[in-house]
C-alpha cells in the first residue's frame, strides 16, 4: 500500500521553477509552436520563426495563441483540460484492434463472403473472384494450422520457454500494479496527432 501523503509531498516538492524560455511561433501565421530553453534567439533559425522572451517551466508549461496575444500556461492548473479527438481516436483503436486484431477482422469477413457465396450458389465459373478468395482462404488457413503447431512445438518443448500473449499482458499488467497512475490517474495532455 502506497503512502499517499508521501507522495504528495514527493510531487509538491518537485515543483518546477520559472525560468527564463523562449516561446516558439510560427513567422509566417503567427500561431504559438512550443517552448525552449533560453538561448540568443540570434542563434536560431529566424527565417521561419519568431522568439518572445518569457519565464516559463520547461517541464510543464505549454504555450498557445498567437504571437500578438498568446498565453504560458501549465495545462494541469487548467480548469478545463484539452481532450484532442485523435487521443480518444487512437484510444478506441487501441481497443478494437487488441479485441479483434485485424488479422481476425480479416478471417471474419473472409468467412462471411465464403458463407455469403455458398448461399447464394456462387461457383468459381460465375465469380473468379471466388475462386481467389477460396485460394486465399486456403493458404490463410495452411499458414494458421502451421502457426498452431508452431505454438504446440514451443509450449511443450524443454528446449524452449514459451510466454503466450496472455501470459506476456499479465506480466507487464503486473509490472504497473500499485503505479503512481493508480493513485493519480493518467495526464490528460497528449502529443498524439493526427491519429
Amino acid at each position: 500500500m502506497f503512502n499517499t501523503q508521501m507522495i504528495d509531498a514527493l510531487v509538491a516538492s518537485s515543483g518546477c521553477q520559472k525560468q527564463r524560455a523562449l516561446a516558439m511561433f510560427n513567422r509566417a501565421s503567427g500561431v504559438a509552436l512550443g517552448l525552449l530553453g533560453w538561448v540568443d534567439p540570434i542563434t536560431l533559425n529566424n527565417e521561419h520563426y519568431r522568439y518572445i522572451e518569457v519565464e516559463a517551466c520547461l517541464n510543464t508549461d505549454r504555450v498557445r495563441g498567437t504571437v500578438d496575444d498568446f498565453t504560458v500556461y501549465n495545462p494541469d492548473d487548467e480548469p478545463v483540460k484539452d481532450v484532442f479527438e485523435t487521443e480518444l481516436n487512437a484510444q478506441a483503436q487501441t481497443k478494437v484492434l487488441k479485441e479483434y486484431p485485424i488479422s481476425r477482422q480479416m478471417n471474419i469477413m473472409r468467412n462471411l463472403l465464403t458463407a455469403m457465396a455458398e448461399k447464394l450458389g456462387m461457383t468459381h465459373e460465375t465469380s473468379p473472384e471466388l475462386n481467389e478468395l477460396r485460394e486465399m482462404s486456403g493458404y490463410i488457413n495452411e499458414i494458421l494450422e502451421n502457426n498452431a503447431s508452431r505454438k504446440e512445438h514451443f509450449a511443450t518443448s524443454p528446449d524452449y520457454n514459451y510466454i503466450s500473449v496472455e501470459d506476456n499482458e499479465a506480466e507487464y499488467e503486473a509490472t504497473l500494479d500499485g503505479g503512481l497512475h493508480e493513485v493519480y490517474g493518467s495526464r490528460t495532455t497528449s502529443l498524439i496527432q493526427g491519429v
